[in-house]
């Protein structure tokens, strides 16, 4: 992590680096989309575990009415990425347009008063009733103080949310029990808490966090071997709660007036998940994962996102389309019809998880392994024995050097939103000693 370079500048000059690093492009509005959703709601419905394999954004339908239906009115990302296989990091990037911690320790732990700019703290100043939708709350898990840091304005969870510290056994058997209840409470929460907005002429922004796709899967495809098929299993059910949102929009006249967002918030990431998976890379089956943006103002039919895209590009997408200015001051990515964005470098990151991070710039994806100290390039999100550059390679040094400048800019761009002083100065002195 090389934090040095990035020490004692503002936060306006530490985002020019990071464009001028990254290649991302500027700010601009775009006449065709800006404020087109003046005034909208936004829903986001993020499917738990569900990798872009088992839900292709432009694939086959048919199974999934309402998926399709919106599919119909929305930007259509078909090489959408999120930025780490984690929910509590990719879904921190879905709301702050930022890049997550790739150390050990979040930004919560590092900054436990941070503020973040992004979605929900720009819309919770603009009016909007923010609110997250959770089944189920953590032990020892930092969810609710990142929501907090993003400006959400409540978290809502079913009576029976947290699950008593018991053993892993214990506790694994029991949410396998209750997975489908706790996600119908947390539904039925959402809806009655939508429909007192309506009701009452208050614009909402809501995240639901469904667990039903987490694996293990609940054997609804009765012992369908295969992972794909019971995939799809899971989503006709989702799918169904979907339609229960829509429905309520529809009954009061709103689902034209509603931004919907529906992404995964990452894909597999353990063998015990599915046999196949190889551990210890940036692999397209954890980092793949499908995007829609319905967005019935701007759009009449679907539009395909062909350019590689990212987690952090959701929250300027939708605050473009509603035309919000205020609260914009650390965006990393750019609205996804951007198509500057091909020429973007993008990262994922999963130090802490694989071992390994990576990046995508001028048609290839590369990648270094933390623990064997290797770094690979390939045309796909997908790496061989084969691909492993050598090390007195240009490409060797070029991958390292990215993202251990990435990795510091990340860490020193947190400290110019805590709100802690002595914590900032402290962070900068060491990034001075050549940390």
């Amino acid at each position: 992590m090389q934090t040095a370079d990035f020490a004692g500048i503002s936060s306006s000059a530490l985002l020019s680096r990071y464009r001028q690093l990254t290649h991302a492009p500027a700010p601009e509005r775009n006449p065709a989309y800006w404020g087109s959703a003046r005034g909208s709601n936004v829903i986001f419905f993020v499917l738990e575990t569900m990798p872009a394999r088992f839900l292709p954004s432009d694939g086959e339908m048919a199974d999934l009415p309402n998926l399709r239906r919106l599919r119909e009115k929305s930007f259509v990302g078909v090489q959408h990425y999120t930025t780490f296989p984690r929910t509590h990091e990719a879904v921190f990037s879905l709301l702050s347009s930022w890049y997550p911690s790739d150390v050990t320790r979040t930004f919560e732990e590092q900054h436990p008063d941070m503020k973040v700019p992004g979605l929900m703290a720009a819309l919770s100043g603009g009016g909007y009733h923010t609110a997250i939708y959770s089944p189920m709350r953590r032990w020892h898990s930092l969810d609710e103080e990142m929501f907090q840091e993003l400006g959400v304005q409540q978290q809502i969870y079913p009576p029976d949310a947290l699950l008593p510290p018991e053993s892993r056994q214990d506790l694994r058997a029991a949410w396998m029990r209750t997975r489908i209840a706790r996600d119908l409470a947390t539904l039925e929460l959402m809806k009655r808490d939508l429909g007192d907005c309506l009701a009452e002429g208050h614009n909402f922004a809501a995240v639901f966090l469904p667990q039903i796709s987490h694996l293990p899967y609940l054997d609804v495809a009765q012992n369908e071997p295969d992972i794909r098929k019971r995939a799809r299993a899971i989503l006709e059910i989702e799918d169904a709660w979907l339609g229960e949102l829509l429905e309520l929009l529809q009954q009061r006249h709103q689902l034209d007036n509603t931004v919907i967002v529906i992404t995964g918030d990452h894909g597999i990431r353990t063998s015990e998940e599915d046999p196949h998976f190889i551990g210890g890379m940036i692999d397209e089956y954890s980092f793949h994962v499908p995007l829609l943006i319905y967005a019935p103002k701007v759009l009449h039919h679907s539009f395909t996102i062909p350019w590689l895209t990212s987690h952090i590009d959701v929250a300027p997408t939708v605050l473009d389309l509603l035309g919000v200015e205020r609260g914009r001051d650390f965006e990393e990515g750019s609205p996804i019809w951007n198509a500057d964005l091909a020429k973007r470098q993008t990262y994922f990151f999963a130090a802490s998880v694989f071992g390994a991070d990576g990046y995508y710039s001028d048609g290839r994806f590369c990648m270094r392994n933390l623990m064997s100290d290797s770094v690979y390039t390939s045309p796909d999100q997908h790496f061989q024995t084969e691909q492993i550059v050598a090390k007195n390679s240009a490409d060797y040094d070029q991958v390292s050097r990215a993202l251990a400048r990435m990795t510091g800019l990340q860490q020193v761009a947190a400290t110019h939103f805590s709100q802690a002083d002595e914590l900032r100065n402290r962070v900068f002195g060491s990034a001075r000693a050549g940390d």
